[in-house]
């Protein structure tokens, strides 16, 4: 190269390494095209060969480059993954599916493989066919249930637990995209304050009526739990009772067993089965001595003119049970009561209307209520009769059935038969065991039974 005054030499770069190309076991597999001669007739077809890490020799033949290729790429992925705690692996799966397998095997913990817990899971869940809405469970529901004859105040408790339940699990199961409508919700129903659920979720249902409602199916065990353990007290201070924990879940196991009935299947198992019930004893049942009967009795031959004698003497010495719209109310309202009530034959003909159980039953008309039903003659349930009532039972401080446990009481004393008192109240043989043997003597019992025949009881019935 000509050179001229001035001219300076150009720099020398330095000399790049040369790249050092490091192979690996799986690089000594490979792909061969090979054309050959077979019985006469050329052929052409590719070979997979090379030498697996522990020295065997590999030779595989194929049709076609991509089955070559194809078979190459999965032997380069065994060969890699060997020595390797991360796989690679093609797979038409994507990452999320990759990452919900990883997850379900880390749960599984070795004991079962994925393939074993995919067939139990076929083998025994089934989703219904029919996703029915929990709200419109519940109405169907309280329909059988009213069609079926259950008592009005018994259908008013099973609505108030389920709904509570159904009222939580959908505030609970709120989508995330549904958050904000939540807070307005939270926000207009009682600004700065804990509202009720029952309010808030139909606030929310005036902001967005379109919020999905949970179905029956996708109540867990886990679920039913959770809500027992938030039922609070009035106050909101303590968690709830024993009692009313098994009540809660009663009414629940009573709700779900009907709705996974063959005839509707919305839900494979009933989700309460599996929770606890709390071994929680009744005690022993409130009664009257005869000394409190007597005074009672007394007290209302005078009370308003004797108006509410009936109702009392019924409900002591008949056993009816006195709740609202209970089995002496409805004797009375009946529009044949002077038949069922048979004073010529001595007996209380309790029809299937009117029993709590619907089953026929009569009450043995003993003396001493044959002589308050012929010397009080009025309506059982005379004008101004809740009134009367109330005051009767808050001035002798009378709780719910302690009318009807005293009836029980003093006939199992008296009468020494377990058999007849449960005919008689329309109960069962154990339950008349376990609540009401040996409450009273067989004195107090004889007593009892005479109240307003012996002289000393009170005074003499007067006739209206």
């Amino acid at each position: 190269m000509p050179r001229w005054p001035g001219m300076r030499d150009k720099p020398k770069r330095p000399k790049k390494p040369p790249v050092r190309q490091i192979k690996t076991a799986a690089d000594k597999i490979h792909v061969r095209e090979i054309e050959a001669t077979e019985r006469g007739r050329r052929v052409k077809f590719y070979r997979v060969e090379g030498y697996l890490p522990d020295g065997t020799r590999l030779r595989l033949r194929f049709k076609t480059l991509a089955e070559a290729e194809g078979e190459l790429a999965t032997r380069r992925v065994k060969v890699t993954n060997a020595k390797t705690e991360l796989n690679t692996i093609n797979t038409p799966l994507s990452a999320d599916q990759v990452r919900d397998a990883e997850g379900a095997l880390n749960r599984l913990k070795g004991r079962y493989t994925l393939a074993e817990t995919v067939e139990y899971f076929l083998r025994h869940y089934a989703e219904p066919e029919d996703a029915k809405p929990l709200q419109e469970a519940l109405s169907a529901f309280l329909d059988a249930r009213e069609r079926a004859g259950v008592r009005a105040r018994s259908i008013a408790q099973l609505k108030a637990t389920v709904k509570a339940f159904v009222t939580w699990f959908t505030l609970d199961q709120l989508p995330v995209e549904f958050a904000s409508d939540l807070r307005l919700a939270k926000a207009s129903v009682d600004p700065g304050k804990k509202s009720s659920p029952r309010a808030l979720l139909a606030e929310l249902e005036k902001r967005n009526p379109d919020f999905p409602r949970p179905a029956v199916h996708s109540v867990t065990t886990a679920d039913i739990v959770r809500f027992l353990q938030s039922i609070r007290t009035k106050d909101g201070a303590a968690t709830a009772s024993r009692k009313t924990w098994n009540n809660y879940r009663a009414d629940l196991h009573a709700f779900f067993s009907w709705t996974c009935d063959r005839q509707r299947r919305w839900i494979r198992d009933n989700p309460v089965a599996g929770v606890d019930k709390f071994k929680d004893g009744r005690g022993v049942p409130t009664c009257l001595s005869v000394k409190q009967t007597q005074a009672l009795m007394a007290y209302v031959r005078d009370y308003e003119g004797g108006k509410v004698a009936p109702f009392f003497a019924l409900a002591l010495f008949a056993g009816l049970r006195t709740g609202p719209n209970g089995e002496l109310y409805k004797l009375a309202r009946h529009k044949d009561r002077p038949q069922l009530i048979d004073l010529k034959h001595g007996v209380i003909h309790v029809q299937p209307e009117i029993s709590k159980t619907h089953q026929y039953r009569q009450v043995i008309i003993r003396p001493n209520l044959m002589a308050w039903l012929k010397d009080f003659t009025g309506e059982i349930l005379p004008k101004n009769h809740d009134r009367m009532i109330k005051d009767v039972r808050a001035k002798f401080q009378l709780g719910h059935d302690v009318l009807r446990h005293t009836f029980f009481s003093m006939h199992v004393a008296t009468f020494k038969s377990v058999g007849e008192a449960a005919i008689e109240g329309g109960n069962t043989e154990s339950v008349v065991k376990r609540h009401y043997l040996n409450l009273a003597g067989y004195k107090d019992g004889a007593a009892f039974w005479k109240i307003g025949l012996l002289p000393g009881a009170g005074k003499k019935p007067r006739v209206r």
